[in-house]
């Protein structure tokens, strides 16, 4: 939910020097080409694979990022669908699972990261990672993040990561994962979320961004969306409750310092506010107004990231409303019942 880099951000520098367990990182096979993935067939321009009706399809690029130290939200997640033909201990004898032929996800570092994490969380299926780093090195890793989830962390160069994910199970075996790159060493695998619930949502419209001012009108600004998400708030921080998207519902914009702001959150569900403030620090909600979170407090200028979430992950994607004010006599009520979506 992820998201958020509030706490426990770690700039250690680790060593990557071998291969797999533990994120280990092995050089491509002397006299090969290092921008080939060994085993992988070449790419007929503008073929794609026949899918199989029904099936799960891996083998194809699910998500370019282009992400630089200090990115937000942090976690970055994306979903896609694990493994494929190739053999990974191709690669080195250490490594392990099955491969997709192209990268799963590629990784544009726009600067270097002293420390970076990958994480991949699959209820499916026990996943591998393969990271080829734009040296041509690769990185490697089975289970270090527990429950069959593979981690890799350590320094990532500025360029190009191809990340592959992979099954341990033999060729042909898919299933689907969710991803996540993070600079904080208190995400883990288990909670990016189980992949395929976030698709699963109803798609939202985009957020419009909120720009205000104090003494800003009309008050209260008001806006929709809908609640609820993957990620578990409490990992991020154990004062937040319920589950949230991994992208903010909202992004406000303080243009000045208020004494004392609201920002309320309703839906025909209970649901709860996570706001990550322009420092990274986290303040959070459940219920302030019934089940209807209030967070009130001073609000510096800068950007808002506004989650709001549910309180049980059965019922996200619940329509809601938020609003934000300077009037005391704004409630929950006040801001109606939420649009359908």
């Amino acid at each position: 939910m992820s998201i958020l880099n509030s706490v426990g951000r770690t700039v250690t520098a680790l060593a990557l020097t071998g291969c797999c367990f533990g994120g280990l990182t092995t050089p491509a096979a002397p006299g090969t080409d290092p921008t080939a993935v060994p085993g992988a067939v070449p790419a007929v321009p503008g073929a794609v694979a026949p899918a199989v009706p029904g099936a799960a399809v891996a083998g194809s690029v699910t998500s370019t990022v282009t992400l630089a130290p200090g990115f937000l939200p942090d976690p970055n997640v994306t979903m896609g669908v694990a493994g494929g033909p190739n053999a990974a201990g191709a690669l080195n004898p250490s490594c392990r699972g099955s491969i997709p032929a192209a990268p799963s996800v590629i990784l544009n570092a726009t600067a270097p990261f002293a420390n970076l994490r990958v994480l991949v969380h699959s209820a499916a299926a026990d996943t591998t990672l393969v990271i080829r780093h734009p040296d041509g090195t690769y990185t490697c890793d089975d289970d270090s993040g527990g429950d069959r989830n593979p981690v890799v962390q350590g320094p990532f160069a500025a360029g190009q990561h191809q990340i592959f994910v992979g099954i341990f199970a033999g060729a042909g075996a898919v299933a689907p994962f969710t991803l996540g790159i993070t600079e904080m060493a208190t995400v883990t695998p288990q909670s990016l979320g189980v992949a395929g619930a976030a698709a699963a949502l109803p798609v939202a419209p985009p957020a419009m961004p909120i720009v205000l001012a104090p003494g800003f009108v009309p008050d209260p600004n008001t806006s929709s969306g809908r609640a609820g998400g993957p990620v578990d708030a409490s990992t991020l921080d154990a004062t937040c409750r319920g589950f949230i998207a991994t992208v903010p519902n909202h992004v406000f914009t303080a243009t000045g310092s208020f004494t004392n702001l609201r920002v309320i959150a309703s839906a025909t569900v209970d649901t709860t506010l996570v706001i990550r403030r322009p420092d990274g620090t986290l303040v959070c909600n459940d219920d302030g107004e019934g089940w209807n979170p209030i967070v009130q407090a001073p609000f510096a200028p800068g950007a808002y990231q506004i989650f709001v979430g549910t309180y049980s992950a059965a019922t996200a994607g619940a329509p809601s409303n938020l609003g934000i004010t300077e009037l005391p006599s704004v409630t929950a009520a006040t801001l109606g019942t939420p649009p359908a979506m």
